[in-house]
């Protein structure tokens, strides 16, 4: 099913690579045109609509987690994590997805960072961490498996641990890097290593540390304000996530609503028009945490953007970011050099139209690995996290080196 074009790049200075990142001997990207503007009171978009774009949206999806996974033996948070959780609710949902899709790109996350246990088991010392990416890493692996229901194991506790003890005298979880959007916000790091370790820490003495570092973070999280859409969308879920105040819950809820764009979109910058990951992770967010009903008319004049600007391979463009650190390669996801953020990004649409669909009849199962064997002895294990079931009531290369996000 995959389709690889592999493009190799001889960069002739190190210099040139510093200051334009990898070549390519195709044009660069057209920017995405923009999208009619949404009513200001839409129809509300059938069920049959909504299945529709998602099941346009899959098959690149499918190949392109396939691809990146082929291509690379790391981890990430724009093909693997966000994906792999729209691909599972799509399929909780009753769209058909690629049998092994899911399982697949869970083994591949889990035999990654076995292989890393050595030094992630050193990641409470001091100093620079002992994997790329750090908890923004970490943090996102154990998100996908907590909201993929993957039963706590090895790997998970040796995640988890790594998680809960590195830089713990912050409170929260600070991000590693500053690559936008998804590599720069301290709330989205914060939110993703809240649910991982809430779901695999299962030691009791570890969990009250834990339990003190939780406080720490809600503090922040209540007094730290957001600053651009991604802050407010992390920041909304890491508060819903935490347990925090319905009053504080609300208004963040309120500060991301009131930033929806004329067009039915929401925008990374106040200088960039909306796009799709911004839009799809903003909707995705307000469901979650019952901040926007589906069936409000802001949440369908979202997802009128987000179908109005599917393109009709089934992806959407998103323009990148963040500089390249690495050296150029085809996941199977279309867009050249923006490819990464437009996977995340057509991932997020994918989360943000699945929340609009009915809840099916009764939970959905969906295939996932058995964690690994130990090397060790097995630490206590615990049951398979429960992953939401839908709307909150309102309330490293081959080396081994972790690659870094889009």
């Amino acid at each position: 099913m995959m389709r690889l074009h592999r493009h190799f790049w001889i960069l002739p200075t190190l210099v040139l690579l510093a200051v334009s990142g990898p070549l390519s001997a195709d044009p660069p990207s057209p920017p995405p045109a923009a999208p009619p503007m949404a009513a200001p009171n839409p129809v509300p978009l059938s069920p049959i609509q909504i299945r529709q774009a998602i099941t346009r949206a899959l098959p690149l999806l499918t190949e392109s987690i396939e691809g990146h996974s082929a291509a690379r033996n790391c981890f990430t948070c724009h093909h693997h994590a966000v994906p792999v959780v729209a691909l599972y609710q799509a399929q909780r949902k009753g769209i058909a997805v690629e049998p092994t899709a899911i399982a697949d790109a869970i083994d591949h996350t889990q035999r990654h960072f076995e292989k890393m246990r050595s030094r992630l088991s050193k990641g409470s010392s001091p100093g620079p961490s002992p994997v790329g990416g750090a908890t923004d890493n970490t943090g996102y692996a154990l998100w996908m498996m907590a909201e993929t229901a993957v039963p706590a194991g090895p790997t998970q506790t040796l995640l988890a641990e790594f998680t809960r003890n590195y830089r713990a005298a912050s409170g929260h979880w600070p991000t590693a890097g500053r690559r936008p959007p998804s590599e720069a916000s301290s709330f989205a790091t914060t939110y993703v290593c809240i649910v991982g370790t809430k779901a695999y820490v299962v030691d009791e003495s570890n969990r009250k540390s834990l339990q003190s570092r939780l406080d720490s973070a809600q503090k922040w999280l209540i007094e730290t304000a957001a600053t651009d859409t991604e802050d407010r969308v992390f920041r909304l879920l890491a508060l819903h996530a935490i347990q925090a105040p319905a009053a504080a819950i609300a208004q963040a809820g309120e500060e991301l609503r009131t930033t929806q764009q004329p067009d039915g979109g929401w925008r990374q910058l106040p200088t960039l028009s909306s796009d799709a990951y911004a839009t799809g992770s903003a909707l995705f967010a307000l469901a979650r945490t019952g901040q926007l009903s589906p069936d409000s008319k802001e949440y369908q004049r979202g997802l009128r953007f987000l179908v109005q600007s599917q393109q009709a391979d089934g992806t959407w463009q998103v323009t990148t970011r963040s500089r390249p650190i690495q050296r150029y390669f085809e996941s199977g996801f279309p867009y050249g050099k923006d490819q990464f953020i437009s996977c995340a990004g057509s991932a997020w649409a994918v989360l943000a139209l699945t929340a609009a669909l009915p809840e099916p009849p009764s939970p959905s199962t969906v295939p996932v690995p058995a964690p690994p064997a130990a090397p060790t002895s097995a630490p206590t294990s615990a049951p398979a996290p429960t992953p939401p079931s839908g709307n909150a009531s309102k309330s490293g290369g081959a080396s081994g080196r972790t690659e870094r996000g889009p």
